[in-house]
């Protein structure tokens, strides 16, 4: 999806792979791209991708930056991560993936034009919804063949950690007990 003008923030998803299992967990990225120079991004709001078929864990609200060259034009990339699982089994889209971006971008007539300093240049404040393309998934359901006895559809390597304190106590002191998966 282009963005409206030349200066306005373009949002891109992406995923690392497009056929997956029900409850696999797969890492994905939103990527919020600005032109260098010409846009100041003053506040990016919450990524949202439509959660129908899938559960997305919340993206965090402060992004990874880097600067990434395009087409022969610099960018300043704004990279949110995040993983995503499908609920059930089928074709489905993922996305698209909106946000709420508050900039600032360069006012027209404001660079050479009249008496102007060289060095002060007038902003003008926008905002702007940018919509990711959508990404087409398939999602498989889990094999039949060689389910272990009492499988319930969870999958993944887990570890499990057990804490408990204090460590000498007398009876009828009270435990805390910690379990992390």
């Amino acid at each position: 999806v282009q963005p409206a003008s030349q200066n306005d923030p373009l949002l891109v998803i992406q995923i690392e792979k497009r056929e997956v299992y029900v409850g696999e967990v797969v890492p994905i990225t939103v990527t919020v791209y600005a032109p260098d120079r010409r846009v100041a991004i003053q506040r990016i709001g919450l990524i949202e991708v439509p959660k129908d078929n899938f559960a997305i864990q919340r993206f965090p609200l402060q992004p990874e930056q880097t600067i990434v060259s395009m087409g022969g034009v610099r960018y300043r990339a704004y990279v949110f991560r995040s993983t995503v699982s499908a609920l059930r089994s089928g074709k489905f889209k993922l996305g698209p993936a909106t946000s709420e971006i508050l900039f600032e971008v360069e006012a027209r007539g404001s660079a050479g034009g009249g008496m102007q300093h060289p060095f002060f240049t007038q902003m003008e404040q926008r905002t702007a919804r940018p919509q990711s393309a959508d990404i087409e998934m398939t999602v498989l359901p889990l094999p039949e063949l060689g389910r272990p006895p009492g499988f319930k559809g969870l999958v993944g390597d887990f570890d499990i950690s057990i804490n408990a304190e204090p460590h000498e106590l007398s009876v009828g002191d009270p435990i805390s007990v910690e379990m992390t998966i």
